[in-house]
């Protein structure tokens, strides 16, 4: 097989001479839902085209005349491209991306914030109860993030711009109690 990444999307060709009769067929199931593939057999090839271009986890499915490949599905992950925009720009940092303390402000800072109303952090327990967050605006494009956790465990931090994941979210972080 020939793997190729393109501006169109990727390209998978397959030598099928050895194949005997038969089709290849393809199924591509994304974050959200199932893509798109573009499948052409030859007497002696196939070429399966698709695009993945939400980030995410991906499942390729490849069958010859309905069986299955050995291993397939394929899993891959898509992440965003760095740099992409504002979203691409955005950094975090601080303690509070590392560990958490119960019952203390634990602190994020997200650099290259733009202005406008468009950050959306959520902390969430291990069994997704929601805690409480404050997000302070900054004037210099440093927004800080102060949240609070009410007893150990491990906690899921999502930080968004306009519904979109900042590089490095969602994270995970324990929370140990405070002497």
């Amino acid at each position: 097989a020939v793997v190729s990444t393109q501006s169109t999307g990727v390209v998978i060709t397959l030598d099928t001479s050895r194949c005997g009769p038969g089709v290849v067929s393809s199924e591509l199931q994304g974050p959200l839902r199932y893509e798109t593939v573009d499948v052409t057999n030859t007497p002696n090839t196939a070429t399966i085209k698709f695009k993945a271009e939400r980030p995410g986890y991906y499942k390729l499915a490849m069958l010859y005349n309905g069986i299955p490949f050995p291993h397939s599905p394929f899993s891959f992950h898509v992440s965003r491209k760095e740099g992409g925009g504002k979203v691409g720009e955005m950094t975090m940092e601080g303690d509070g991306t590392k560990v958490a303390y119960v019952n203390k402000s634990n602190y994020i800072y997200i650099n290259n914030v733009p202005k406008g109303t468009g950050l959306q952090v959520e902390v969430m327990s291990s069994l997704r109860l929601p805690q409480e967050v404050r997000v302070h605006c900054g004037s210099t494009g440093v927004d800080t993030v102060e949240y609070f956790v009410m007893e150990e465990g491990v906690y899921t931090i999502s930080v968004r711009w306009e519904g979109q994941h900042l590089i490095g979210s969602p994270l995970t972080v324990p929370a140990y109690l405070c002497e």
